[in-house]
């Protein structure tokens, strides 16, 4: 199977899903995500922004509790300019604004490397 023909795929049985539905996969992942993985020597953690549209997995659940429980963790996110990937920090005071795609993009926030 061609990765666009998998794309594709999983973008409709995620269309299925009801907003709650996603919310509770979102609260399980999240749940087993904090109860499998050792953060105690983790500097940053590189997430996604969830698109909403696409009901993609709420990864708000991971990044407010990695502020409230490990607040030394830098949380990060990325955004395509020009054919090139660009690192951002983000924080509890950092506005996101959609792009043309609904991709929401931080707004003035410091950039890594």
């Amino acid at each position: 199977m061609l990765k666009s023909e998998i794309r594709k795929y999983y973008l409709e049985k995620r269309n299925e899903l009801t907003n709650e539905k996603v919310e509770a996969l979102s609260k399980e992942l999240t749940n087993q995500f904090f109860s499998s993985i050792d953060l105690s020597s983790v500097e940053y953690m590189h997430l996604f922004i969830p698109i909403n549209k696409f009901n993609e997995v709420n990864t708000w659940l991971i990044i407010n509790r990695i502020w409230e429980d490990f607040p030394n963790i830098k949380t990060v996110t990325s955004t395509t300019l020009k054919d090139k990937l660009e690192h951002y920090i983000f924080d509890k005071s950092t506005k996101f604004i959609e792009d043309k795609w609904g991709i929401p993009l931080p707004q003035n926030c410091k950039k890594i490397e």
